[in-house]
Parts: structure tokens; sequence; C-alpha cells
């Protein structure tokens, strides 16, 4: 499964992103600056 991960860098994503990698998932993630 590939999964593209909007807002990567939130606290959802902190949670949900390491269990797709333990089920395997090719995870891709988007975050952006915080410069903006």
């Amino acid at each position: 499964m590939k999964v593209l991960m909007v807002g990567a860098n939130g606290r959802f994503a902190g949670m949900v992103l390491p269990e797709l990698k333990r089920r395997g998932a090719i995870v891709r993630a988007l975050i952006r600056s915080q410069e903006f």
C-alpha cells in the first residue's frame, strides 16, 4: 500500500505514521516549513 500523508508534522500523523510503517506501507510525508 502507498500512502501520502499531508500535514505529517501534526499530532494525528505522529500516531498514524508509525502504525502504517509497521503494517508495511510505503509512506510519503508532506509538511510545510515552520517559517510560514
